[in-house]
C-alpha cells in the first residue's frame, strides 16, 4: 500500500547561518541556548539537512513512498521581515531544488515569513505556482501572535484562493507561559526543557491554536480554507463533547457544532506518535476522512510505522484513505495528472 507522510522536516545550514546571527542578538540567554541546542542537532545529525540519499534510504526503510518536507527548528518564519523574506524564499528554493530531482517522492510545504503578512501571501503565491508546493507550514506563533489575529488573515485569504492547506506545527510556548506552567523549584531546567515544549507544553499551546482559529470565525470567512495539525490533533478531538457543550450559538454565532466546523476544516496526523488506543480515539473522533499519515522524520526515528497502521483496526477503504488517498485529494490535486 502506498504511504505519504506529510509532516516530515529539514533544515538549512546554510539558512541556518544566517538565522542564528540575526536571531541570536534580539533573544534572550535561555533562548539563545535552546537555539544553539538546535543548531548542534542539526550539524551532528546528518539527515535533517539531507534532501537526497540519506533520506531516500530512511524512506524505503520506513516503507514512505512520498514526504511532504517543511522547515523544522530554528525556522526562517520567526525572524524580523527584513530578514526573514530573503531566508524563507532561499530555504524554499533548497527544498524545490531537491524535489526537481526527485519529484516522485518529495513534495513541499513553503515556510513564510510571517512578519509581514503580504509577503507572506506572495511567497505562499510563488512557491505553490511556480514551485510547486502542496501547501504551507506554520511553526508555532510569531513574537506572541497567534495566527486568528487579523493581520495574518491575508496568509489564510491567500491559502484559500489557492485552494492549499495550512499545516501549523507546534513551537516553544511563550516564556512567560513557559515560566507560569513548566518550571518550579522542585523541576530541574532539564526536566522543565522537554515538559514546556515535545514533552508536553507544546502541544498544549497548538491545540489552543487551533481553538482560537476556530472560534475567531475565520473557517466562516473562509469556507474553502482547509488546515493540518499533527500529534493526533495536539488534544483537541478529545475534548469536542466539552467544546460543544459549552460553546453555544449565544457565544459564538455559529450555526454549527464547533466539532463539525473543525472535522470540516482540519485533517490531523499521528507525527510518528505510534499508540493504538490514541490512535484509534482520534480517528473515530474525526472520521478516517479527515486523517493522514506523517512520521515526524527525522526528530522521531521509527521503521515500524507502515507496520503500526497496517495493524490497526481499520476497514481497507479506512486504511487507504489514511495512508495516501486522503493526502492526494488533499494535496496533490492541483497538480497534472496527480503526483
Amino acid at each position: 500500500m502506498k504511504l505519504i507522510a506529510t509532516e516530515e522536516h529539514y533544515m538549512s545550514k546554510a539558512v541556518n547561518e544566517q538565522y542564528m546571527k540575526v536571531m541570536t542578538k534580539l533573544v534572550s540567554p535561555a533562548i539563545r541556548a535552546r537555539l544553539e541546542g538546535l543548531q548542534h542537532f542539526l550539524e551532528s545529525n546528518r539527515e535533517i539537512s539531507d534532501l537526497g540519499e540519506l533520506r531516500l534510504a530512511a524512506m524505503d526503510k520506513q516503507g514512505v513512498d512520498i514526504q511532504v518536507i517543511s522547515y523544522g527548528n530554528n525556522s526562517p518564519m520567526d525572524l524580523p521581515p527584513e530578514s526573514a523574506v530573503l531566508l524563507c524564499r532561499q530555504a524554499n528554493d533548497e527544498l524545490a531544488a531537491a524535489i526537481q530531482k526527485h519529484p516522485t517522492r518529495f513534495a513541499g510545504f513553503a515556510v513564510l515569513p510571517v512578519g509581514n503578512p503580504q509577503a507572506a501571501a506572495e511567497e505562499l503565491t510563488r512557491a505553490v505556482k511556480e514551485l510547486g508546493f502542496v501547501g504551507a507550514s506554520l511553526n508555532g506563533v510569531y513574537r506572541g501572535r497567534f495566527f486568528d489575529e487579523p493581520e495574518y488573515f491575508p496568509i489564510f485569504e491567500k491559502a484559500a484562493q489557492l485552494n492549499v492547506p495550512v499545516y501549523f506545527h507546534p513551537g516553544f510556548p511563550d516564556e512567560k507561559v513557559s515560566d507560569y506552567y513548566y518550571r518550579g523549584e522542585n523541576i530541574s531546567a532539564d526536566v522543565s526543557a522537554v515538559f514546556s515544549a515535545y514533552g508536553y507544553g507544546w502541544h498544549v499551546d497548538a491545540g489552543i491554536h487551533m481553538i482560537r482559529m476556530l472560534l475567531s470565525g475565520i473557517f466562516e470567512r473562509l469556507p474553502d480554507l482547509k488546515v493540518i495539525t499533527g500529534h493526533w490533533g495536539e488534544l483537541v478531538p478529545y475534548y469536542f463533547n466539552r467544546l460543544d457543550g459549552y460553546f453555544f450559538k449565544s457565544i459564538t454565532g455559529f450555526d454549527r457544532k464547533f466539532s463539525d466546523i473543525y472535522k470540516e476544516h482540519v485533517y490531523i496526523t499521528p507525527s510518528g506518535i505510534m499508540s493504538r488506543s490514541t490512535a484509534m480515539l482520534a480517528i473515530e473522533e474525526m472520521g478516517a476522512d479527515h486523517v493522514l499519515w506523517s512520521c515526524d522524520f527525522p526528530y522521531v526515528r521509527r521503521e515500524d510505522g507502515k507496520d503500526f497502521l497496517m495493524e490497526l483496526d481499520l476497514s481497507e477503504d479506512a486504511r487507504e484513505k489514511i495512508a495516501y488517498k486522503n493526502a492526494e485529494t488533499l494535496l496533490f490535486k492541483n497538480a497534472p495528472g496527480g503526483n
